[in-house]
């Protein structure tokens, strides 16, 4: 992990400026108007954060909208649904339909409201509530009315930080919901790193 990287995002965002990767391609956002000098430090970077970025958090394809069904114990897969299942059973252990992302929040976060709102998001959608499981032998999807979710929290140094975001990244259990997890992660003398894993 390069050090002065972190420490250029870590003062970015002290900015509100907000630096992210979205399928390679790297993201400015800020809220205020940003000075040309920073402009050309970032462009100057850029790099740099994309491979910095990358290391963290691997690319993931698109969500599709899933509709309201009625409601039922459980429901059959679509053929995309069916073949990543599949694809899943056989690569047992593989993280390769994983679909991670790391963003920096800056050194202070709010961590019950973090919670809360991840908390909601899951029961606000379905898809986060869903398991599937095979029914005499047919896989099937199931969509719990309420699962457990917990946010994850870790404090490590800065050196220690990239493999622990590695380590975290891993197999799902397609038949324990919800299929995501999220990581607040504490680097001391930088700041907090948010890592979400969500499942394909």
């Amino acid at each position: 992990m390069s050090k002065n990287i972190f420490e250029f995002i870590s003062r970015l965002s002290q900015m509100d400026i907000q630096i992210t990767l979205e399928s390679g391609k790297l993201m400015v956002s800020s809220e205020t108007e940003m000075d040309d000098s920073i402009l050309d430090e970032i462009r100057e970077h850029k790099a740099s954060l994309i491979s910095y970025l990358g290391a963290l958090s691997a690319e993931g394809g698109g969500y599709e909208s899933i509709g309201h069904v009625a409601d039922k114990s459980y429901y059959g897969l679509s053929s995309a649904q069916k073949r990543l299942f599949f694809l899943q059973e056989f690569a047992s252990g593989s993280i390769s339909y994983n679909m991670p992302m790391v963003n920096y929040l800056g050194r202070t976060v709010d961590r019950d409201r973090l919670s809360e709102a991840l908390a909601g998001l899951i029961r606000r959608h379905e898809s986060l509530r869903t398991s599937f499981e095979r029914l005499d032998g047919v896989p099937y999807q199931y969509v719990h009315k309420e699962v457990f979710f917990e946010l994850d929290e870790a404090s490590v140094s800065m050196e220690e930080s990239g493999e622990y975001i590695r380590s975290y990244i891993r197999s799902f259990d397609l038949g324990k919901a919800p299929l995501m997890r999220s990581l607040l992660l504490k680097v001391d003398g930088a700041g907090y790193l948010w890592v979400v894993d969500v499942h394909h």
